[in-house]
């Protein structure tokens, strides 16, 4: 059942502090080589993600856009998970495959930077597909599109902003 509250708080669970933004690869992407020009975070992360990024690989930049929200688009329902893509970032990035789900008993999600407001997120399926694009593909527990573009919009809202709204990706891994 999704929840009647629009915003989630992130928990105070300890965590760890993996990376999981996939970086363009050193040379950058473009439409020629956006297929294989992105690195996953075990690549581009020293310490297998932990770290700091390597010298001439860009991690993706979780963003909104100014004056605007995410312009999330409907991709279609997966039992109780709506699809959507939404703008999360700046061109520049090719293809990633990394299809993530929350270990059980963790979650996931995305959190404005200036006041933590955000959601969870049950599944990203790409953090972004093509050179000239800015989308991130994830689902959200909604039983509808509407109910599902209004979570997003209602917690990333940049509307009245010139700058950009710096957004985080969160995820929180409990450990006895």
């Amino acid at each position: 059942q999704p929840s009647s509250q629009p915003s989630l708080q992130p928990s105070p669970a300890p965590t760890l502090t993996k990376k999981y933004l996939w970086c363009s690869k050193p040379g950058g992407c473009n439409s020629s080589n956006e297929a294989s020009c992105m690195a996953p975070p075990s690549e581009c992360y020293t310490e297998d993600g932990y770290g700091s990024v390597k010298p001439d690989y860009i991690p993706i930049e979780l963003l909104v856009l100014p004056n605007t929200t995410p312009q999330c688009r409907d991709r279609g329902q997966y039992g109780t998970d709506r699809e959507l893509k939404c703008k999360f970032h700046t061109t520049g990035f090719g293809r990633t495959r990394p299809y993530i789900r929350p270990p059980a008993g963790s979650t996931m999600g995305f959190y404005r930077e200036d006041t933590n407001k955000g959601f969870e997120a049950t599944f990203i399926r790409h953090w972004s597909w093509r050179s000239h694009g800015q989308w991130v593909y994830l689902r959200v527990k909604a039983n509808d599109y509407v109910t599902a573009r209004n979570l997003v919009h209602a917690n990333l809202n940049n509307g009245g902003n010139s700058q950009p709204l710096p957004i985080k990706f969160e995820m929180r891994e409990l450990f006895e």
